[in-house]
């Protein structure tokens, strides 16, 4: 697999909890945070998330609860050591 730089963005990123942690482990739940961004109707679960040099799969994309075009969550896995590629 080759991966292609999408954009760019400012995101705010939030790690799960230890109690989040735990509580998703018990449930064999993959999410381990979360990433907040500005809409952006093109990004989508097939594509990663690269931050302070780990890359983060997207679980899922969860548009804001209002108009649902203003921001996206997207839940994460854990990343692993990204080189470049």
């Amino acid at each position: 697999v080759t991966w292609q730089l999408y954009a760019e963005r400012s995101a705010e990123h939030v790690s799960s909890s230890v109690r989040e942690f735990i509580a998703a482990a018990a449930v064999k739940s993959e999410v381990r945070g979360r990433f907040t961004v500005r809409y952006d109707g093109g990004i989508t679960a097939d594509m990663r998330v690269i931050h302070r040099g780990k890359a983060y799969s997207v679980l899922g994309v969860m548009p804001d609860p209002d108009s649902g075009l203003e921001y996206m969550t997207l839940a994460v896995s854990e990343g692993v050591v990204f080189d470049g590629r």
